[in-house]
């Protein structure tokens, strides 16, 4: 199947909608919206949508009273009674209006200059992609993360996605065009790796190349740089289980088999290294449980996974 491109937006939808999903967020959300009156993008270019989730907590007056501090800035006010941050990113790409999408979560943040950076090398066939820095709760940065690992070799290039794989594997970091970003679902039933595979499902649709933001040696605020705070509940911090570290990943993986053969060869070494990555929550698993594989090799022989059959499994988790 050829992947085709996204129809061009109206002259008038020129800019960029921030999505934010936020669950019980309202000592987080005041953060993330400081970034956005900070920006240096040009108000009518920029516009926020909010969706929150869940029980209210507050948060719909932090949003309120931000409208009222910044009345400049487009913003809209999406509400599901039910917790979900898929549900969430799906509304709000409904609601979005502008030709490109960044997605910000409600307790990171945004350097001053990001959408404005991302915006000015955003064109056809290609997604602009900047920095990551983590940011310990402490408020300690560490701006040696393997997305930047990835990405600072290529600075102010065009690349193949296959380059920088691990730029494909989150949210963060970059500019799609709004087309493809609302033709594209988040998965609603998985309970985790769902950004891996929205922008798998994205990219095995669309084919796009990447261009890595030119890096000032000024002020980290003169660049594009999404701050992501560090969270005891991240993927990489959680609990090894075996419904999460097998269970889970080999839901992600059963995505990513399906759209394998949408994929050319760039596209599907991008897929590749994300089965990879996946496997290798598997293999720490098994290192702290041995006595499992056979449990492990079982469940996966259920997936029928093209991609990691349970020989192919056992070989890489040794």
């Amino acid at each position: 199947m050829q992947s085709s491109a996204p129809p061009p937006e109206p002259r008038s939808a020129a800019g960029v909608s921030v999505v934010i999903p936020s669950h019980l967020g309202r000592e987080r959300l005041p953060v993330a919206l400081r970034s956005l009156a900070r920006q240096t993008l040009d108000r009518s270019l920029l516009e926020v949508v909010v969706a929150l989730n869940g029980p209210a907590d507050g948060s719909r007056a932090v949003v309120d009273r931000f409208r009222g501090d910044h009345p400049g800035i487009a913003l809209t006010v999406v509400e599901l009674p039910e917790p979900g941050a898929s549900a969430a990113r799906n509304a709000a790409l409904g609601e979005v209006t502008r030709a490109h999408v960044a997605f910000l979560d409600d307790d990171d943040w945004l350097s001053p200059a990001y959408l404005e950076i991302l915006l000015r090398h955003a064109r056809p066939g290609i997604v602009p992609v900047g920095q990551i820095v983590d940011v310990t709760p402490a408020g300690r940065a560490n701006p040696d993360t393997a997305v930047n690992q990835q990405i600072l070799p290529f600075t102010s290039q065009t690349v193949a996605v296959d380059a920088v794989p691990r730029a494909l594997g989150l949210n963060a970091c970059k500019l799609v065009p709004a087309a493809a970003a609302k033709a594209t679902r988040y998965d609603t039933e998985l309970r985790s790796g769902v950004d891996v595979v929205y922008f798998a499902t994205l990219l095995a649709h669309y084919a796009f190349d990447l261009f890595i933001c030119p890096v000032d040696s000024g002020p980290a605020f003169a660049n594009a740089v999404y701050y992501r705070l560090l969270r005891p509940d991240s993927m990489s911090r959680r609990e090894q289980t075996f419904e999460f570290s097998v269970v889970g990943r080999l839901e992600v993986v059963a995505r990513l088999d399906r759209l394998l053969p949408l994929c050319d060869d760039h596209r599907g070494r991008v897929l590749m290294s994300s089965i990879n990555a996946q496997t290798g929550f598997i293999k720490r698993y098994l290192a702290e449980h041995p006595d499992d594989r056979a449990r492990v090799l079982a469940t996966a022989e259920r997936y029928a996974l093209v991609s990691l059959p349970p020989a192919r499994l056992d070989r890489l988790t040794r």
